[in-house]
């Protein structure tokens, strides 16, 4: 701002200037002034430096003011979203569904989302290395929403899980799951290939919830056929594990109650499944008689299975 004293001077200069066209040089009081040929130009001139001057301190003034120094800053509500591997920006946020006072299980739609469809919603979010590559690919579960219309939301017609894969891939495939929310439980490599398998609660049942293990084989999203359950009543109970050694197993243990008391006899069926590319196939079983109530360790959804992810391991 040191040149405004200056170009006040000229303009001085140029308002006490006689307008008759001369060259010459006129005095004004006791100092000389000189008034050019071009005065009006001059003026003009002036008169543009001027504003310009004022409006960059204006600009510099209130950068200043707006960021506390002379950088200036990116707004904190509205942050540039991560790019890289494995980054999704945008991704969803999870959203939960609930019983109407009917008993009946809705959804409230999910907000418009590049990786959903167009109406969805009970969207469950994950991130794991489903293809083994050593990249987080983005997992989804939510419900296709169809059905009946409630204040609360809408009935579930069906239930999707889907990839996407930071380069753009996706792949889908629907859940044998009707009513309630499915839920991710576990992910973790247990089948012995690279790509990280994940173990999901599909149904909510007071004798024992039912659970699958979703794979990715030959670029397609399987779900492995394998009936597994975890938990139970006071009469029944159900738990599975998984073993990597000495090969990929899945052990299954049913636990039923013989009597007279819960601390009597129980009848346990315990059966064994190895992988065969995306499926569980059974490779044996047995069945014996017990006396004592079977241990809660026993009773988990997906021992060993990987990484728990958030979901309840069972309800006993």
């Amino acid at each position: 701002m040191s040149l405004l004293p200056n170009v006040e001077r000229e303009l001085m200069r140029v308002a006490y200037a006689p307008a008759d066209g001369s060259s010459a040089g006129v005095r004004v009081g006791s100092r000389a002034v000189w008034r050019g040929r071009f005065s009006g130009a001059v003026l003009a001139a002036a008169v543009s430096v001027v504003a310009l001057l004022i409006g960059a301190g204006f600009l510099i003034a209130l950068r200043g003011a707006g960021t506390g120094g002379g950088s200036p800053a990116m707004h904190p509500s509205n942050p540039s979203p991560p790019v890289g591997r494995g980054a999704f920006p945008g991704a969803p946020r999870p959203s939960h569904g609930h019983f109407t006072k009917h008993g009946v299980y809705v959804c409230p739609r999910a907000p418009r989302n590049r990786y959903l469809p167009r109406v969805a919603g009970c969207v469950s979010v994950l991130r794991a290395d489903m293809t083994g590559a050593g990249a987080q690919d983005l997992v989804l579960l939510y419900a296709d929403l169809g059905g009946r219309h409630f204040r609360q939301g809408y009935e579930p017609v069906a239930y999707t899980l889907e990839l996407v894969r930071p380069g753009g891939a996706i792949a889908r495939t629907r859940l044998p799951t009707e009513g309630n929310q499915p839920l991710f439980v576990r992910a973790g490599n247990v089948n012995g290939r690279p790509g990280d398998e994940l173990v999901l609660l599909l149904a909510y049942v007071s004798s024992g919830d039912v659970y699958g293990i979703a794979t990715l084989h030959d670029g397609r999203l399987w779900l492995a056929d394998a009936q597994l359950a975890a938990g139970g009543d006071s009469g029944a109970k159900e738990g599975f594990a998984c073993r990597v050694r000495p090969r990929p197993e899945v052990i299954s243990r049913t636990m039923i109650l013989l009597g007279p008391t819960i601390h009597g006899r129980w009848r346990w069926t315990v059966e064994t499944y190895a992988w065969h590319g995306s499926m569980l196939r059974r490779i044996a079983g047995r069945t014996f008689v017990r006396r004592g109530l079977p241990p809660r360790r026993l009773l988990t959804a997906g021992a060993g299975c990987g990484r728990p992810v958030g979901a309840p391991e069972s309800k006993s």
